[in-house]
């Protein structure tokens, strides 16, 4: 999960790694989405990457997520999405406000630094 305010160049960075990926595998073992472009065709990402899975059937595939506080419930999507194993999947984000409603689980294993 990269983090960031606008204009710091996430989106810039998924074209470079889908760029740089599509080098090095088949073109449609990488997908980019814009979830905000999602949300405006009112298209759900869980549907739209089942689709994707019906037709390209790929064993692994690089899954690229910009803007993805546009997606409602995007935590547990990508959860899922990382649970599968099948993907690797690279995700941006931008509004503080919805991210900040992020799960402890995109933080990683536990440092047993925290106070509880």
């Amino acid at each position: 999960m990269l983090l960031g305010v606008r204009g710091v160049g996430k989106t810039t960075l998924l074209a470079q790694l889908y760029f740089y990926a599509t080098s090095k595998m088949p073109q449609n073992h990488v997908l980019y989405l814009s979830l905000d472009r999602l949300q405006a065709f009112g298209l759900d990402l869980l549907e739209v990457l089942e689709t994707y899975k019906r037709i390209v059937k790929p064993e692994k595939a690089i899954i690229l997520l910009d803007e993805v506080q546009y997606e409602e419930k995007w935590d547990l999507k990508l959860k899922l999405l990382h649970d599968e194993k099948r993907f690797l999947v690279i995700a941006t984000g931008s509004s503080a406000i919805k991210l900040k409603e992020s799960p402890t689980w995109l933080e990683g294993p536990s440092t047993g630094n925290s106070s509880q």
